[in-house]
């Protein structure tokens, strides 16, 4: 701290508290900032005790004064080698905190957060998660199906996500920002990011039921049936028996097909004992 007055080791003791949560009980030496009024006031405020060291006896807090010395030592061993003083600090932290205590046998770090802290050693043990990863990206590498792929410049159909309903517009592909993600340019200057389960090819047509209504251009493409309904000349010769009484074709609008007669019509002949009939 470059100033060590009342109201600015409070500041930087709140910022450990909101941090780590409050403390039982805190030990320092006996400082004009630990003394004052008002730190005693944030102490008693908050339901910590403060025990300060006899004068001139720096034993009384030991585990304080052993980690001032540890960590001179580790500044001292370390200055012939390269790098600023924080990332000495910052080293010397973290072996520290890994490193088991005489006392406890066990690490600071595993007493505070329930585990090391995760380091270079680490990589050399056998690690059960990352095993596993590697066995899902082997299966997902031996999956038969393949995923949709496109290059720069495709012409696609893309989503179309301005409108209530889903629609498809066409675009051209003009870069493949991610693994399974493109850019679509859909109109001169305007760029979609989309994703490949948001893109088709040109050439797949798309069935999906999504209310799209076709163009006048689409509906003009339509193959027109033939007006089966209209008939020959000839078939109003033929006879009422041929056809059912009951069905009235020429009220038979045009987009039903009428039933063909499945004889030609012929013309009878009167008999040859009536040739002289007058």
């Amino acid at each position: 701290m470059k100033t060590t007055t009342s109201s600015q080791t409070i500041d930087v003791l709140r910022t450990v508290f909101a941090r780590n949560g409050l403390p039982s009980q805190i030990v320092s030496d006996n400082g004009p900032q630990f003394t004052s009024e008002e730190f005693a006031k944030i102490t008693r405020g908050n339901g910590i005790k403060h025990i300060t060291s006899a004068p001139c006896h720096p034993s009384t807090n030991g585990l304080a004064e052993r980690f001032v010395q540890s960590f001179k030592m580790s500044l001292k061993s370390s200055k012939k080698k390269s790098g600023s003083v924080v990332k000495k600090l910052s080293n010397f932290l973290m072996a520290y905190r890994n490193a088991p205590q005489c006392t406890t046998n066990e690490s600071p770090a595993k007493l505070f957060m329930g585990g090391n802290l995760p380091s270079r050693l680490d990589l050399m043990k056998p690690d059960v998660r990352r095993k596993v990863e590697q066995k899902q990206c082997e299966v997902r590498e031996r999956r038969k199906s393949v995923l949709r792929k496109f290059e720069p410049g495709d012409s696609v159909a893309v989503r179309d996500y301005r409108k209530n309903h889903c629609q498809w517009t066409s675009g051209t592909v003009t870069a493949q920002t991610g693994p399974v993600s493109y850019s679509v340019e859909v109109t001169p200057g305007v760029t979609w990011r989309r994703h490949a389960d948001q893109l088709r090819s040109s050439n797949v047509p798309i069935q999906e039921n999504l209310h799209i209504q076709p163009s006048n251009a689409a509906v003009s493409q339509q193959p027109v049936k033939p007006n089966i309904a209209k008939q020959n000349s000839t078939a109003s010769n033929t006879e009422p028996h041929l056809l059912h009484p009951s069905n009235d074709y020429s009220a038979v609008p045009s987009t039903q097909a009428a039933p063909e007669p499945r004889y030609p019509s012929r013309v009878r002949k009167p008999p040859k004992h009536l040739d002289d009939y007058v």
